[in-house]
């Protein structure tokens, strides 16, 4: 769409040799927002050949929020083949917001965690395991892009706190 991401690094440092594969460390900033990360890869063979999985484990921290993901990715430039046990923890979901572009209801604290795949059109979070202030949810949704872009849940609850849902129409109006 021609849209322009800025993207900068302050900071990195990248080993890549011997079979060892690839290691970053990076710090900047990405959509204002600061971030560090931290990837352990494959080698170079694997990463610039889409047909063999990329082995990947990456930690970080952007937006007050932590993530961290663990599996494979096959042709990594054109984010296919993903296949990551994935986890995400912060104390507001609004923080969020400038990194995805998207207005986020003021949430939290939050965590998350699943098997993130990819599907055509789409990703899909197997084993989804949730935390939204004091309620809890599991198992699994499904994001279907395109023209009408289409979130599906189907989540169980041992304990739904309503006061941790209180901007819930807020959530309900940006997903349209």
């Amino acid at each position: 769409d021609g849209s322009k991401v800025r993207f900068t690094v302050a900071q990195g440092r990248a080993s890549i040799g011997g079979g060892a594969g690839l290691e970053l460390d990076l710090q900047g900033r990405y959509r204002d927002q600061a971030y560090v990360l931290h990837l352990v890869g494959d080698g170079l063979r694997e990463l610039n050949d889409d047909t063999l999985p990329w082995h990947v484990r990456a930690t970080g921290s952007i937006a007050d929020a932590s993530f961290g993901a663990e599996g494979s990715v096959r042709a990594v430039y054109d984010a296919e083949g993903v296949d990551l046990q994935v986890r995400l923890q912060g104390q507001r979901l609004a923080a969020l917001g400038p990194v995805l572009e998207a207005e986020l209801p003021d949430l939290g604290p939050y965590r998350l965690s699943g098997r993130l795949k990819e599907m055509q059109r789409g990703v899909r979070v197997l084993g989804l395991q949730a935390t939204l202030g004091g309620s809890d949810f599991a198992g699994e949704a499904q994001y279907q892009g395109g023209p009408t872009p289409h979130l599906t849940a189907t989540l169980t609850s041992r304990l739904l706190r309503t006061g941790d849902l209180e901007d819930v129409a807020l959530l309900q109006a940006v997903s349209r």
